[in-house]
């Protein structure tokens, strides 16, 4: 009897410092969400005689997060699409999927992302094109910190002249 009794008097207690505003009930506002499309081309490699240019065309998820204040403290994307490399002089393409997150944290001004962002394996070639594992970019867009082959991220497109004979 005396658990029961102890756990009435404390929950009241608790209960009339909520009423009487004693202590403030730590409620952030709910995630938000939306979809963003996104298209749009990039060069990704200048090669001897010709680029390599990137098109992509992904569907971002983004959940925005926040503190007891309602300030949005940080926000996580999901990206999947596709991404079309293709040679500026003979059209030549090939495309492949993509999948990864990014993570912002907006106290810190970073943002992190893991996974796999490109990848693109040719027959013969292998790997031509490898961005996998962890990069953290500043406010900048300054690289702060990677893990694993980062070969966009790097400049390392020998691999991707190569792909576009």
């Amino acid at each position: 009897m005396t658990k029961v009794h102890a756990r009435f008097w404390g929950s009241l207690l608790l209960a009339a410092l909520f009423a009487l505003g004693a202590i403030a009930p730590a409620f952030a506002a709910p995630p938000t969400t939306s979809t963003v499309l996104l298209q749009g081309s990039q060069t990704l490699a200048d090669c001897a005689g010709f680029q390599v240019i990137d098109d992509y065309d992904e569907t971002i998820g983004v959940t925005n997060f926040f503190d007891n204040d309602g300030t949005n403290i940080e926000t996580h994307l999901s990206i999947h699409g596709t991404d079309t490399y293709w040679q500026s002089v003979t059209g030549q393409s090939i495309t492949m999927g993509t999948n990864f997150m990014v993570h912002i944290d907006r106290q810190a001004m970073l943002a992190s992302s893991g996974g796999l962002q490109y990848h693109l394996m040719i027959p013969g070639l292998g790997h031509v094109l490898l961005d996998a594992g962890r990069t953290v970019y500043d406010n900048t867009g300054t690289l702060v910190f990677s893990a694993g082959p980062h070969q966009v991220a790097t400049g390392d497109t020998a691999g991707l002249c190569a792909a576009f004979p």
